[in-house]
């Protein structure tokens, strides 16, 4: 489903590779999701993600029910195929402006990235004008690592001012705001399990049991993945 029913006006867009997602994805979701008060969560797979032509990636398909398997644990999570329908690399200009097409126009989006992908915007497609399609929110998995965020925000975004009252950079009008979010490290990623699988060892407290089952009754991430 490109745009599921019942997201509410409050709406966390969190896109990625997702391959596989994993518990890591998931307790940021959450954690987001109840700093800032959002109805949902809508988590978007790139079909073609533009950042990672180094190595081939599982079908979007099955990328897709992984995830529908594991949000279907956590109330508010959602899955959008808007991406895997559209042709070509997977650019979040595009997604966002399509969200916004669709959803009502009180609807209020929320982007969630991580710090390692938003020091690297300069490099996505049109990235000064994602701000006018939502807010963002930056997590950090490192205390010094918002001191990062300044540095982009100084190269990159200088009309924004930080708003100790708003807990966020903003540039008022109708602009979205940057709001840093700093989470506790979690010692997971995808590629830690994949290697994993390779190894044939347990995945078991990285991922969701649903997605562990799906992985290997699929027979995911054998040689080249």
């Amino acid at each position: 489903m490109e745009i599921p029913n019942g997201l509410g006006k409050r709406i966390g867009i969190f896109g990625g590779t997702f391959d596989p997602v994993h518990n890591g994805h998931l307790g940021a979701a959450k954690a987001v999701k109840q700093a800032f008060g959002l109805d949902s969560i809508l988590f978007i797979p790139a079909s073609v993600p533009p950042h990672k032509k180094d190595r081939s990636i599982s079908p979007i398909q099955d990328r897709i029910a992984m995830l529908e398997c594991a949000v279907s644990l956590y109330p508010g999570f959602f899955v959008s195929s808007i991406e895997a329908r559209r042709p070509g690399p997977s650019y979040s200009i595009d997604t966002l402006k399509g969200l916004r097409k669709r959803l009502a126009a009180q609807c209020t989006i929320f982007f969630i990235i991580g710090l390692d992908a938003f020091v690297e915007i300069a490099s996505w497609k049109q990235y000064n004008l994602l701000l006018d399609e939502a807010h963002f929110v930056v997590i950090s998995r490192e205390e010094y690592g918002l001191e990062s965020l300044g540095d982009v925000m100084r190269q990159h975004f200088s009309c924004y001012a930080y708003s100790d009252d708003e807990r966020s950079w903003t540039m008022g009008g109708e602009r979205g705001m940057i709001y840093p979010f700093f989470l506790e490290p979690i010692h997971v990623s995808s590629t830690e399990v994949r290697r994993l699988l390779l190894a044939n060892a347990s995945i078991g407290e990285m991922v969701p049991s649903c997605v562990e089952e799906y992985i290997r009754d699929n027979r995911l991430f054998g040689d080249g993945h």
